[in-house]
C-alpha cells in the first residue's frame, strides 16, 4: 500500500477538512480527494462521510476502525526506513564528568565523529555518583568517572591516570617543586579531583582548616585564583589554559603527586547487550589515552625538565 495514501488519510482524520489537508500536504484538493478514493477502493469501504454544504469531514465507522491501523502501518514503515538507513550505526549513551568531557575527551569525541564507522553517541555530563545511579537504572550504557565505587552488577576498570599539578596566580615560594608543608591550605581552592586527591587531602590538611572556596569546576577555580590562592588541576586542564595563552604559575609536589584517575564503569547486563559497541569504544578510547599519555609526558618534561614527577 502506498505511503502517501496512508499519510493523506491520517492528515484528513486529524484536521477534519479536505482543504486544510491539502495545504498541509502541499498538494491540490483534487489530489487529496483522489488519494482518499483510491485508498477506499483498495480497502473496499468508505472511510470518510461526505456531506454536501459543509467543509468538515467525519470518519465513518470503518474509518475510525482503520485509523489506529493506519498509524501503526506508518510507524512501522518509518521504523523500517530508519533501520535501512542507519543499520551500520553504533549507538551508545555515555555519561562522564564535566572535566573529563571538556578537558580530556573533547578531541576523542570529535575524532569519533570522523571515524569510518557511523557512531551515534549521546553524551551526558554529570557527577560520578549520578553516573553509577544511571548505570544501575540502565539510563546510560557506560560511564567515565573519577573513582571506583563498589556497586552490585557494575564493573569498573582504571583506564587512565595523570598527575595533578598546582596552579596559582603567583609562584608559591618561587619554587617549581613544593612540599605539602609549603602550601597554605587555607588559600586552597578545593575541588574534588577523585579518590587519590581526597586521600592526599585527608593526610596532609589538618583538621579544622576549611578552604575559602569549595567548587566543582576547574574553570570556576581558575577565575577565583588570585593573590595567594591556588588549586590542584590535571595536566589536561593545564595544557588547555597554556594553549589559550593564559598565564599562571605551575608547580608540583616534590614527593608523590595525587593523580587524576579515569575509570570506565559498565552495568553487567548492558555489557552483554552492547558487547560489540562497548568493546570497540573501549579499544578506541584506550588508543586515545595511550597517545594522550605521551602528550602529557612531553608537557611534564617541558614544565619540569630537571625532575620526573610521575
Amino acid at each position: 500500500m502506498e505511503k502517501e495514501l496512508i499519510e493523506t488519510f491520517l492528515i484528513i482524520a486529524k484536521v477534519n477538512n479536505i482543504s486544510k489537508a491539502s495545504k498541509m500536504l502541499y498538494v491540490s484538493q483534487a489530489t487529496v480527494s483522489y488519494r482518499l478514493k483510491l485508498l477506499e477502493k483498495k480497502l473496499g469501504t468508505p472511510l470518510i462521510q461526505r456531506s454536501k454544504g459543509t467543509r468538515q469531514t467525519l470518519l465513518t465507522t470503518n474509518g475510525r476502525r482503520f485509523l489506529p491501523l493506519a498509524q501503526s502501518w506508518l510507524d512501522m514503515d518509518n521504523a523500517l526506513t530508519n533501520f535501512a538507513q542507519h543499520k551500520e550505526s553504533l549507538e551508545l549513551k555515555v555519561g562522564s564528568t564535566n572535566s573529563i568531557n571538556n578537558y580530556l575527551l573533547r578531541a576523542f569525541f570529535v575524532a569519533l565523529g570522523r571515524n569510518e564507522r557511523k557512531w551515534k553517541i549521546t553524551i551526558r555530563t554529570t557527577h560520578t555518583a549520578s553516573i553509577y545511579e544511571e548505570l544501575r537504572l540502565n539510563e546510560m550504557d557506560l560511564g567515565l568517572c573519577l573513582e571506583e565505587k563498589l556497586e552490585p552488577g557494575i564493573s569498573t576498570k582504571l583506564l587512565y591516570s595523570e598527575p595533578l599539578l598546582i596552579l596559582s596566580a603567583n609562584p608559591i615560594r618561587k619554587k617549581k617543586l613544593l612540599t605539602p608543608r609549603e602550601l597554605d591550605m587555607e588559600k586552597m581552592i578545593y575541588i574534588n579531583c577523585g579518590y587519590s586527591f581526597r586521600k592526599w587531602y585527608q593526610h596532609y590538611v589538618p583538621l579544622g582548616i576549611t578552604p575559602t572556596y569549595s567548587v566543582d569546576s576547574y574553570q570556576l577555580a581558575w577565575k577565583l585564583m588570585k593573590n595567594d590562592y591556588w588549586f590542584f588541576a590535571p595536566v589536561c586542564f593545564v595544557k588547555e589554559q597554556l594553549a589559550n595563552g593564559e598565564q599562571c604559575a605551575i608547580s608540583a609536589l616534590a614527593g608523590s603527586n595525587p593523580t587524576y584517575d579515569v575509570f570506565l564503569a559498565v552495568e553487567s547486563n548492558t555489557a552483554k547487550l552492547r558487547r560489540y559497541e562497548i568493546t570497540l569504544f573501549k579499544r578506541l578510547l584506550t588508543t586515545y589515552f595511550h597517545a594522550t599519555k605521551h602528550s602529557v609526558d612531553a608537557k611534564l618534561a617541558e614544565l619540569f625538565p630537571q625532575k620526573r614527577i610521575w
